[in-house]
């Protein structure tokens, strides 16, 4: 069983054919990104998590829908969407 069909089931994901070769895809770009960070020499390791299918703008999406944003200034907004979005598809282990 591939790491992908893995993910799935373990997040209890199922798509039609045409979407699930758009999340493979998506898929497959993260865990590219996720293998070159651990390349880096860093104080904390990267892992897939639920939202590794989704892009940077799906997640950022998601997360607004659910989030009320209050009185603050736009430069606030934006470092907290950029922490958020930067790293969306992985647990930050430390």
């Amino acid at each position: 069983m591939s790491l992908y069909e893995e993910w799935l089931m373990k997040h209890s994901k199922s798509y039609n054919a045409l979407e699930k070769e758009k999340r493979f895809q998506i898929f497959k770009d993260n865990l590219q990104y996720m293998q070159y960070m651990g390349r880096k020499n860093r104080s904390y390791n990267l892992e897939l998590n639920q939202f590794a299918d989704m892009t940077n703008v799906e997640f950022c999406a998601s997360v607004l829908m659910f989030q009320k944003i209050k009185k603050t200034s736009v430069r606030k907004i934006l470092l907290r969407l950029f922490n958020i979005c930067s790293y969306h598809y992985f647990l930050v282990v430390r």
